[in-house]
């Protein structure tokens, strides 16, 4: 397997060079133009003259210019509904699969009245719920979106895992030295679920009060003062995550049953 992209990003640290052997690969593939756009977090470096979200784009001003001042960018479906599919994806097959808001149809429309005929949009994951997507489109009819569709997701992976190189999020170790104890793993679940400390309490005989004193020792952990965010930071952060859950009734001390899930907690 070729990693050029990846071995350019490593001997450059440059974003430009980067993105132009990226734009030249694809265009071999019939898809001239390309953006690399941030989805879920601010990135630390981008190409000038890329509307946001895009961290790099070589699409012509005819289309970045009025993109840019519709402010596309929010709502464009090739970007944002894109991220809910876990393979690349044509852009005809976004309308197709996905119930689009008129202004997300106006946005992808706009594509084909810029003159593009066939796009594909591969989504990219990585830790701590950061995803960024690849855009590839064509002006021409003969551009193959569906025999290309795996060369070109491979070059997008690549191309991401360049620009981590070159450009690693500042936040990215912030939760490398964090580790919660099993009954505070326990908590978060049963939070995760949105059930109150009294609640929790009376699920692990315990009290109310102890529920909070642990959860105050998570979101200190955790760098937050809400329940909510601390949740959803241990998610991103993979502090904690559910494993085959089970049924089972727990009967509370004044005789009512209650239905909870016993999660099995994973050791970290």
């Amino acid at each position: 397997m070729n990693y050029d992209l990846i071995n350019c990003a490593a001997n450059t640290q440059s974003l430009s060079p980067l993105f132009q052997m990226l734009v030249s690969k694809a265009g071999k593939l019939g898809f001239g133009s390309v953006a690399y756009a941030a989805v879920t977090y601010a990135p630390p470096k981008r190409l000038r003259e890329s509307p946001a979200p895009m961290i790099a784009s070589n699409f012509p001003s005819h289309w970045s210019k009025p993109y840019a001042e519709h402010e596309y960018g929010n709502i464009d479906p090739a970007i944002h509904r894109s991220r809910r599919f876990s393979r690349p994806i044509c852009w005809e097959e976004l309308s197709a699969r996905c119930r689009l808001l008129p202004e997300e149809q106006r946005a992808l429309d706009f594509y084909k009245i810029a003159g593009f005929k066939r796009g594909i949009s591969v989504p990219l994951f990585a830790a701590q719920g950061h995803v960024s997507v690849a855009l590839f489109a064509s002006e021409s009819d003969r551009a193959d979106p569906k025999g290309s569709l795996l060369h070109l997701a491979a070059l997008a992976s690549q191309f991401h895992i360049g620009y981590g190189l070159i450009a690693p999020l500042p936040d990215e170790n912030r939760y490398l030295n964090v580790t919660f104890t099993p009954r505070e793993k326990e908590i978060l679940l049963h939070a995760a679920e949105g059930r109150s400390s009294w609640h929790i309490g009376r699920l692990l005989h315990i009290s109310g009060n102890s529920v909070d004193f642990h959860m105050k020792n998570i979101m200190r952990k955790m760098g937050t003062s809400t329940r909510t965010v601390a949740i959803r930071e241990a998610y991103r952060a993979g502090l904690i995550h559910y494993a085959s859950p089970t049924n089972e009734e727990c009967r509370f001390s004044k005789g009512h049953t209650v239905k909870s899930k016993n999660r099995t907690l994973a050791r970290q």
